[in-house]
């Protein structure tokens, strides 16, 4: 289960590297020998525009088989740390009050994001409001975490 969760190349890059720590016997030859090699896919991203830079990147490469390794524009540096940074920022660019997608505890405090003590739950619309722009962001923020997650 905890292998296949994240999908078939990071299932493929975990056994590669258990069989590398594990020395040499049958099933680690067998991972070495049998399993692809998973495809590493670099992409830049800007810090000033980030749902648009997750939007592109998901748009692009978010059904690919590809390990996607984030790395910022004018930075140097790949792999896990940019990685695991980009995602951050996205969900915090997702919990931004301008978006105006959730519900917000004090609307009135100085901060960029929203915040309420038991998680984001999102903003009702009114009766005679269209649910334009906002509606598409949630349907934007869910193909994030399915591609994310799978």
């Amino acid at each position: 289960m905890q292998s296949t969760a994240f999908g078939l190349p990071r299932l493929c890059q975990r056994h590669l590297s258990a069989a590398a720590a594990g020395g040499q016997s049958r099933q680690n030859e067998y991972a070495t020998r049998y399993l692809p090699l998973p495809r590493r896919q670099p992409l830049r991203i800007d810090r000033r525009h980030m749902l648009m830079s997750v939007r592109r990147a998901m748009e692009l490469w978010g059904q690919s088989a590809y390990i996607l390794d984030y790395q910022y524009i004018d930075e140097h540096g790949t792999g896990l740390g940019p990685t695991l940074e980009f995602y951050s920022l996205a969900s915090k660019a997702f919990a931004g009050r301008s978006n105006r997608m959730w519900r917000d505890e004090d609307p009135s405090k100085g901060e960029d994001w929203v915040h309420h003590p038991n998680g984001l739950f999102p903003r009702p619309f009114a009766k005679n409001d269209r649910p334009g722009p906002q509606a598409e962001q949630y349907v934007f923020v869910r193909q994030c975490v399915t591609d994310l997650l799978c």
